[in-house]
C-alpha cells in the first residue's frame, strides 16, 4: 500500500476469479500500490503498479442512505461485483 502498512496476501483463488481489496490511507500524498499474483505452484507474475493520489475529490453531498449503501458495499467486495453484472445486463 506504500504506506507502511505492510502487505496483504489473498488466496488462494480459483483461475480468472477478479479479487477486490480495499485500503485507506490516514493521510494525504501519492501511493504507488503494488500487486502481482501466484499460483498454486508458487509461479509469480510480473510486479503491477498503480499510482493512487489521496484525497480524490469528491462531491461530498451524499445523503446518509448512500453514506450507507457505500460502506456496506465496501464491506462486502461481492456486492459491488453483483452490482457491476446486473448494471451490464441491464
Amino acid at each position: 500500500w506504500d504506506d507502511g502498512t505492510g502487505e496483504d496476501v489473498l488466496g488462494p483463488y480459483p483461475s480468472g476469479v477478479c479479487i477486490t481489496e480495499s485500503h485507506t490511507w490516514d493521510e494525504e500524498g501519492t501511493y504507488i500500490v503494488e500487486v502481482k499474483a501466484r499460483d498454486i505452484h508458487d509461479a509469480e507474475s510480473d510486479w503491477a503498479s498503480l499510482e493512487v493520489v489521496m484525497p480524490v475529490n469528491q462531491n461530498t453531498n451524499y445523503s446518509p442512505f448512500l453514506l450507507l449503501l457505500q460502506k456496506i458495499i465496501q464491506r462486502f467486495p461481492i456486492l459491488e461485483q453483483l452490482l457491476t453484472a446486473i448494471q451490464l445486463l441491464g
